[in-house]
Protein backbone atom coordinates (compact mmCIF):
# COMPACT_ATOMS: atom_id res chain seq x y z
CA UNK A 1 0.00 0.00 0.00
CA UNK A 2 1.15 3.53 -0.76
CA UNK A 3 0.05 6.70 1.00
CA UNK A 4 0.99 10.28 0.11
CA UNK A 5 0.99 13.72 1.64
CA UNK A 6 -1.81 16.24 1.10
CA UNK A 7 -3.19 16.63 -2.42
CA UNK A 8 -4.61 19.98 -3.57
CA UNK A 9 -6.48 20.33 -6.87
CA UNK A 10 -7.37 23.98 -6.28
CA UNK A 11 -5.80 27.43 -6.72
CA UNK A 12 -2.77 27.46 -9.03
CA UNK A 13 -2.92 23.67 -9.58
CA UNK A 14 -6.47 24.04 -10.88
CA UNK A 15 -5.62 27.16 -12.92
CA UNK A 16 -2.71 25.41 -14.67
CA UNK A 17 -4.86 22.39 -15.50
CA UNK A 18 -7.74 24.51 -16.82
CA UNK A 19 -5.45 26.69 -18.94
CA UNK A 20 -3.52 23.76 -20.39
CA UNK A 21 -6.34 21.21 -20.51
CA UNK A 22 -3.92 18.76 -18.84
CA UNK A 23 -5.44 17.52 -15.58
CA UNK A 24 -2.97 14.65 -15.29
CA UNK A 25 0.13 16.84 -15.12
CA UNK A 26 0.40 17.05 -11.29
CA UNK A 27 0.66 13.25 -11.02
CA UNK A 28 2.58 12.40 -14.19
CA UNK A 29 6.13 12.19 -12.85
CA UNK A 30 5.11 9.67 -10.17
CA UNK A 31 2.21 8.00 -11.99
CA UNK A 32 4.06 4.69 -12.36
CA UNK A 33 4.94 4.67 -8.66
CA UNK A 34 1.36 5.41 -7.56
CA UNK A 35 -0.03 2.72 -9.88
CA UNK A 36 2.50 0.10 -8.76
CA UNK A 37 0.86 -0.62 -5.40
CA UNK A 38 -2.03 -2.97 -4.69
CA UNK A 39 -3.71 -0.01 -2.93
CA UNK A 40 -2.89 3.71 -3.04
CA UNK A 41 -4.58 5.78 -0.33
CA UNK A 42 -4.53 9.60 -0.42
CA UNK A 43 -5.96 12.63 1.37
CA UNK A 44 -7.81 14.86 -1.10
CA UNK A 45 -7.98 18.45 0.16
CA UNK A 46 -10.31 19.83 -2.53
CA UNK A 47 -13.94 19.16 -3.50
CA UNK A 48 -14.43 18.60 -7.23
CA UNK A 49 -17.17 20.67 -8.84
CA UNK A 50 -18.42 21.40 -12.39
CA UNK A 51 -18.89 25.06 -11.48
CA UNK A 52 -15.61 25.40 -9.59
CA UNK A 53 -14.45 29.04 -9.72
CA UNK A 54 -10.89 29.42 -11.02
CA UNK A 55 -9.27 31.40 -8.20
CA UNK A 56 -5.53 31.97 -7.65
CA UNK A 57 -5.65 32.34 -3.87
CA UNK A 58 -7.74 31.89 -0.75
CA UNK A 59 -8.59 28.92 1.45
CA UNK A 60 -11.95 27.97 -0.06
CA UNK A 61 -10.77 25.10 -2.25
CA UNK A 62 -12.18 23.29 -5.26
CA UNK A 63 -10.98 21.68 -8.47
CA UNK A 64 -12.58 20.77 -11.77
CA UNK A 65 -14.30 17.37 -12.20
CA UNK A 66 -11.64 16.25 -14.69
CA UNK A 67 -9.27 15.68 -11.78
CA UNK A 68 -11.32 12.62 -10.74
CA UNK A 69 -10.38 10.82 -13.94
CA UNK A 70 -6.73 11.86 -13.71
CA UNK A 71 -6.53 10.62 -10.12
CA UNK A 72 -7.96 7.27 -11.17
CA UNK A 73 -5.64 7.00 -14.16
CA UNK A 74 -2.72 7.75 -11.84
CA UNK A 75 -3.46 4.69 -9.73
CA UNK A 76 -5.37 6.22 -6.82
CA UNK A 77 -7.72 3.67 -5.24
CA UNK A 78 -9.04 5.35 -2.10
CA UNK A 79 -9.43 9.04 -1.16
CA UNK A 80 -9.86 10.23 2.40
CA UNK A 81 -12.31 13.16 2.52
CA UNK A 82 -12.22 13.67 6.29
CA UNK A 83 -10.52 17.05 6.33
CA UNK A 84 -11.33 20.73 6.82
CA UNK A 85 -11.80 21.51 3.10
CA UNK A 86 -14.07 18.74 1.75
CA UNK A 87 -17.18 20.73 2.68
CA UNK A 88 -15.91 24.12 1.46
CA UNK A 89 -18.91 24.07 -0.90
CA UNK A 90 -21.30 22.49 1.56
CA UNK A 91 -22.89 19.04 1.70
CA UNK A 92 -23.83 19.27 -1.99
CA UNK A 93 -20.20 19.85 -2.93
CA UNK A 94 -19.16 16.87 -0.83
CA UNK A 95 -21.82 14.66 -2.45
CA UNK A 96 -20.76 15.75 -5.94
CA UNK A 97 -17.12 14.99 -5.14
CA UNK A 98 -17.96 11.53 -3.83
CA UNK A 99 -20.05 10.77 -6.91
CA UNK A 100 -17.28 11.86 -9.28
CA UNK A 101 -14.65 9.81 -7.46
CA UNK A 102 -16.84 6.73 -7.14
CA UNK A 103 -17.78 6.85 -10.83
CA UNK A 104 -14.05 6.83 -11.54
CA UNK A 105 -13.58 3.75 -9.35
CA UNK A 106 -12.06 5.60 -6.39
CA UNK A 107 -13.49 4.65 -3.00
CA UNK A 108 -14.11 7.45 -0.51
CA UNK A 109 -13.63 7.25 3.21
CA UNK A 110 -13.97 9.63 6.13
CA UNK A 111 -17.67 10.14 5.47
CA UNK A 112 -19.73 7.15 6.59
CA UNK A 113 -17.80 4.52 8.51
CA UNK A 114 -15.26 1.97 7.28
CA UNK A 115 -14.68 1.37 3.58
CA UNK A 116 -13.58 -2.12 2.57
CA UNK A 117 -11.65 -3.45 -0.39
CA UNK A 118 -10.55 -6.96 -1.26
CA UNK A 119 -6.90 -7.58 -2.13
CA UNK A 120 -4.93 -10.82 -2.31
CA UNK A 121 -7.55 -12.93 -0.59
CA UNK A 122 -8.39 -10.63 2.27
CA UNK A 123 -10.49 -7.61 3.23
CA UNK A 124 -8.80 -4.32 4.10
CA UNK A 125 -10.64 -1.60 5.99
CA UNK A 126 -9.94 2.12 5.61
CA UNK A 127 -11.20 4.89 7.88
CA UNK A 128 -10.70 8.64 7.94
CA UNK A 129 -11.29 11.20 10.71
CA UNK A 130 -10.99 14.97 10.81
CA UNK A 131 -9.71 16.82 13.89
CA UNK A 132 -9.35 20.30 12.34
CA UNK A 133 -12.27 22.70 12.87
CA UNK A 134 -15.82 21.58 12.36
CA UNK A 135 -17.91 19.66 12.93
CA UNK A 136 -18.69 19.52 9.22
CA UNK A 137 -21.88 17.92 7.95
CA UNK A 138 -21.10 14.53 6.44
CA UNK A 139 -17.48 14.37 7.63
CA UNK A 140 -16.32 11.89 10.29
CA UNK A 141 -15.12 13.85 13.32
CA UNK A 142 -12.24 12.53 15.42
CA UNK A 143 -14.12 12.16 18.69
CA UNK A 144 -12.99 9.29 20.87
CA UNK A 145 -16.27 7.39 20.91
CA UNK A 146 -16.67 7.44 17.14
CA UNK A 147 -13.04 6.50 16.50
CA UNK A 148 -13.26 3.51 18.82
CA UNK A 149 -16.64 2.34 17.52
CA UNK A 150 -15.67 2.53 13.85
CA UNK A 151 -12.36 0.74 14.37
CA UNK A 152 -14.03 -2.03 16.39
CA UNK A 153 -16.55 -2.48 13.56
CA UNK A 154 -13.81 -2.58 10.95
CA UNK A 155 -11.77 -5.04 13.03
CA UNK A 156 -14.62 -7.56 12.83
CA UNK A 157 -14.73 -7.47 9.04
CA UNK A 158 -11.16 -6.99 7.85
CA UNK A 159 -7.72 -8.54 8.16
CA UNK A 160 -6.08 -5.09 8.24
CA UNK A 161 -7.43 -1.78 9.53
CA UNK A 162 -5.77 1.43 8.26
CA UNK A 163 -6.80 4.72 9.86
CA UNK A 164 -6.01 8.19 8.51
CA UNK A 165 -6.34 11.43 10.48
CA UNK A 166 -6.39 15.08 9.48
CA UNK A 167 -4.83 16.59 12.59
CA UNK A 168 -2.09 18.57 14.30
CA UNK A 169 -0.69 22.05 13.76
CA UNK A 170 0.42 23.44 10.42
CA UNK A 171 4.06 24.19 9.57
CA UNK A 172 5.74 22.37 12.42
CA UNK A 173 7.62 19.10 12.91
CA UNK A 174 6.29 18.88 16.48
CA UNK A 175 3.62 16.27 17.17
CA UNK A 176 0.91 17.45 19.57
CA UNK A 177 -0.41 15.62 22.61
CA UNK A 178 -3.79 15.44 20.86
CA UNK A 179 -2.27 13.64 17.86
CA UNK A 180 -0.61 11.10 20.14
CA UNK A 181 -3.82 10.60 22.10
CA UNK A 182 -5.82 9.83 18.94
CA UNK A 183 -3.11 7.62 17.46
CA UNK A 184 -2.73 5.55 20.64
CA UNK A 185 -6.51 5.28 21.00
CA UNK A 186 -6.74 3.96 17.44
CA UNK A 187 -4.14 1.26 18.05
CA UNK A 188 -5.66 0.33 21.40
CA UNK A 189 -8.99 -0.07 19.56
CA UNK A 190 -7.53 -2.40 16.91
CA UNK A 191 -5.92 -0.31 14.14
CA UNK A 192 -2.93 -1.87 12.36
CA UNK A 193 -1.51 1.35 10.88
CA UNK A 194 -2.19 5.02 11.66
CA UNK A 195 -1.46 7.68 9.02
CA UNK A 196 -1.73 11.45 9.22
CA UNK A 197 -1.77 14.64 7.19
CA UNK A 198 -2.58 18.38 7.46
CA UNK A 199 0.61 19.93 8.96
CA UNK A 200 2.09 20.38 5.42
CA UNK A 201 5.45 19.47 6.95
CA UNK A 202 6.81 15.97 7.52
CA UNK A 203 6.56 14.87 11.15
CA UNK A 204 8.40 12.10 13.04
CA UNK A 205 7.39 8.47 13.19
CA UNK A 206 6.37 6.55 16.30
CA UNK A 207 6.07 2.87 17.08
CA UNK A 208 3.45 2.18 19.75
CA UNK A 209 2.70 -1.38 20.89
CA UNK A 210 4.56 -2.64 17.79
CA UNK A 211 2.29 -0.60 15.49
CA UNK A 212 3.52 2.21 13.23
CA UNK A 213 2.23 5.78 13.40
CA UNK A 214 3.09 8.25 10.61
CA UNK A 215 1.99 11.63 11.92
CA UNK A 216 2.42 13.57 8.66
CA UNK A 217 3.65 12.73 5.16
CA UNK A 218 4.07 16.44 4.33
CA UNK A 219 2.77 17.70 0.98
CA UNK A 220 2.41 15.77 -2.27
CA UNK A 221 0.52 17.98 -4.76
CA UNK A 222 0.29 21.53 -3.40
CA UNK A 223 1.09 25.11 -4.38
CA UNK A 224 2.80 26.25 -1.18
CA UNK A 225 5.94 27.34 -3.01
CA UNK A 226 6.99 29.92 -0.42
CA UNK A 227 9.29 27.54 1.49
CA UNK A 228 11.42 24.46 0.90
CA UNK A 229 9.74 22.58 3.75
CA UNK A 230 6.22 22.94 2.30
CA UNK A 231 7.54 21.62 -1.03
CA UNK A 232 8.77 18.40 0.56
CA UNK A 233 7.04 15.17 1.48
CA UNK A 234 7.32 11.42 1.57
CA UNK A 235 5.37 8.65 -0.09
CA UNK A 236 4.97 5.86 2.44
CA UNK A 237 5.18 2.30 1.15
CA UNK A 238 3.63 -0.17 3.60
CA UNK A 239 3.89 -3.94 3.15
CA UNK A 240 1.63 -6.42 4.92
CA UNK A 241 2.03 -10.16 5.36
CA UNK A 242 -0.72 -12.24 6.90
CA UNK A 243 -2.17 -9.99 9.61
CA UNK A 244 0.65 -7.56 10.24
CA UNK A 245 2.70 -4.73 8.80
CA UNK A 246 6.14 -6.17 8.09
CA UNK A 247 7.94 -3.36 6.27
CA UNK A 248 7.76 0.39 5.72
CA UNK A 249 9.79 2.46 3.27
CA UNK A 250 9.66 6.20 2.69
CA UNK A 251 10.30 7.74 -0.71
CA UNK A 252 11.30 11.45 -0.49
CA UNK A 253 9.57 13.77 -2.95
CA UNK A 254 9.98 17.41 -3.89
CA UNK A 255 7.29 19.59 -5.50
CA UNK A 256 8.19 21.70 -8.51
CA UNK A 257 6.92 25.26 -8.84
CA UNK A 258 4.17 23.93 -11.11
CA UNK A 259 2.81 21.72 -8.31
CA UNK A 260 4.19 18.44 -9.64
CA UNK A 261 5.92 16.11 -7.14
CA UNK A 262 9.04 14.28 -8.25
CA UNK A 263 11.40 11.90 -6.47
CA UNK A 264 13.96 13.99 -4.59
CA UNK A 265 17.61 13.88 -5.58
CA UNK A 266 21.01 14.73 -4.12
CA UNK A 267 21.34 16.38 -0.73
CA UNK A 268 17.55 16.77 -0.49
CA UNK A 269 17.16 13.04 0.20
CA UNK A 270 18.83 12.91 3.66
CA UNK A 271 17.32 16.28 4.57
CA UNK A 272 13.77 15.10 3.86
CA UNK A 273 14.19 11.68 5.47
CA UNK A 274 15.73 13.22 8.60
CA UNK A 275 12.34 14.81 9.31
CA UNK A 276 10.97 11.34 10.11
CA UNK A 277 13.32 10.84 13.07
Amino acid sequence: MLSTGDILTARSVNISAVNSGDFGYPFRALKNLLASADITYINLESPLLPACPVLPQGTIFCGRPEFAKSLSESGIDIANLANNHSTNFGPDGLATTMDLLNRNKILTTGVSGPVYTQRRGGAYAFLGFNDIGGPYTGIAAADAGSVTAQILLARKNARQVIVQFHWGNEYTHKVTDRQRELAHLSIDSGADLVLGNHPHWIQPLEIYKDKLIVYSHGNFVFDQNWSQTTRQGVVGEYKFFNRQLVDARFIPVYISTAGQPQIATGSMIPTILSRLR
